[in-house]
């Protein structure tokens, strides 16, 4: 990804045999994804979040079968680096990879989205200026 090998080479419909919980982008840089609870999402550069199904190929993908082990009452965090904090608090250890999944009511959600890149691919740093 980072020398601009944007072209992708998994199908959505395998990429679920994987893991139902999990983030990547798709072919061309065509938005960012989100799979959440076996779904896969299209964040989109306009900002609209669509389902992606089927055919659709991505270059880059991380999911994980997700079960919780531990459960984190929040009744509040008021900034991205708040809940950042109560889960670096939590976590045993900030020297492996864990999964995290947040269910609750958000008066706002932002997301970065990339554009459809088109050939040749800039490198990855310049895609996502």
């Amino acid at each position: 990804m980072l020398a601009g090998f944007y072209d992708g080479h998994l199908i959505i419909s395998r990429l679920t045999k994987h893991g139902n919980l999990g983030l990547g982008t798709f072919n061309a840089l065509d938005g960012e994804m989100v799979v959440l609870d076996g779904q896969v999402y299209q964040v989109r550069v306009d900002g609209k979040v669509i389902p992606a199904e089927g055919q659709v190929k991505t270059p880059f993908a991380v999911v994980t079968f997700f079960s919780a082990k531990q459960f984190l009452p929040l009744k509040k965090a008021g900034s991205l680096g708040e809940l950042a904090r109560v889960l670096n608090e939590a976590l045993p250890t900030p020297n492996i990879f864990y999964a995290v999944k947040l269910e609750g009511r958000f008066s706002k959600v932002t997301a970065r989205s990339v554009p459809k890149q088109t050939r040749p691919y800039p490198p990855l740093a310049k895609a996502v200026e």
